[in-house]
């Protein structure tokens, strides 16, 4: 049984309408005097605590130049989460190659991560990394990213990866924005965010303290152009495979936190190899007590790795 020997490791170890998207986070200080070169040996980055639970669709980076016309190679964008103390992860969760074209001075520089389907939670940090293939040694034109000294951004602080040496931990601030889509419903992320054979189960948009159903099925039906059309709130999933999942309880049905979010996640190598190169289907249901189920997410899928 497919999803029940899912069940048993978990315990062991489509674009909603009506969307609204806004600011999230928005650091651009009215005068700025630090400018940090962009290498590969030596990135800068830029950590933020997310304030409002939704998709974190795109990312704003201000002060952002190039020292010449003359820069002709591509700029590495990476989203990272932060690790339990605090410092920057190096295993990004989004990355995007920013061409030249897109950074001109005057303008901010927009990341576009709707394609990544990036699920944040109020209260979650991340940091913005970025990194360009040429050494600081070497000579030549190059990227800048700007930002003040000391810092005055509270919800996060810069830092300075060199591949020399440790994790630096810097008095400045960088200047960027997030923009987050806030969707009037729920929303369903599944992902790898600890790395392969992990698993990131991400709820938000539900009502809080409220009960719900998640179903996860390897069911290849859910494949394109099927996906959605399936009889339990547009999944495909044999009732036994639900049924063993309604009996293992946790992760499967729980309850929204006050925000209305839930989640949890598995780490690395928790998840059997031979599920490696598989898609893993899911859909979550909000269940009220007195009148059933009333709402759905889209369905989602991750590619296991």
């Amino acid at each position: 049984m497919r999803i029940v020997c899912i069940a048993a490791l978990l315990c062991a170890v489509a674009s909603p309408v009506a969307a609204q998207v806004g600011f999230d986070q928005l650091h651009f200080p009215a005068f700025v005097n630090v400018w940090h070169e962009i290498a590969s040996d030596r990135a800068p980055e830029q950590s933020f605590a997310v304030q409002t639970s939704g998709q974190l669709v795109g990312v704003e980076l201000y002060h952002l130049y190039r020292s010449t016309s003359g820069v002709s190679y591509d700029l590495r964008f990476d989203l990272v989460p932060l690790l339990p103390s605090g410092a920057p992860s190096a295993s990004p969760i989004a990355t995007v190659q920013i061409p030249p074209s897109s950074v001109r001075s005057g303008r901010p520089c927009t990341v576009d991560l709707r394609a990544h389907h990036v699920i944040v939670a109020a209260g979650e940090r991340y940091a913005l990394h970025l990194e360009a293939p040429i050494l600081s040694t070497e000579a030549g034109p190059r990227y800048l990213w700007a930002g003040e000294d000391p810092g005055t951004y509270a919800l996060g602080e810069s830092w300075i990866r060199s591949t020399s040496g440790p994790l630096q931990r810097s008095a400045e601030d960088l200047c960027f924005g997030t923009r987050i889509e806030r969707t009037p419903g729920l929303l369903l992320d599944l992902s790898q965010r600890e790395g392969s054979r992990s698993l990131d189960l991400r709820q938000v948009g539900g009502t809080p303290s409220t009960l719900y159903v998640l179903a996860l099925t390897l069911d290849a039906r859910n494949a394109p152009p099927s996906t959605g059309s399936g009889p339990w709130a547009g999944l495909f999933i044999d009732s036994s495979e639900l049924i063993g999942q309604l009996e293992v309880g946790a992760p499967f049905v729980g309850v929204y936190d006050p925000r209305g979010d839930a989640h949890a996640s598995f780490p690395a190598l928790s998840i059997p190899g031979y599920l490696v190169g598989q898609t893993l289907w899911g859909v979550t249901r909000e269940l009220d007590s007195s009148s059933g189920f009333r709402g759905a997410s889209p369905i989602e899928g991750v590619l296991l790795r």
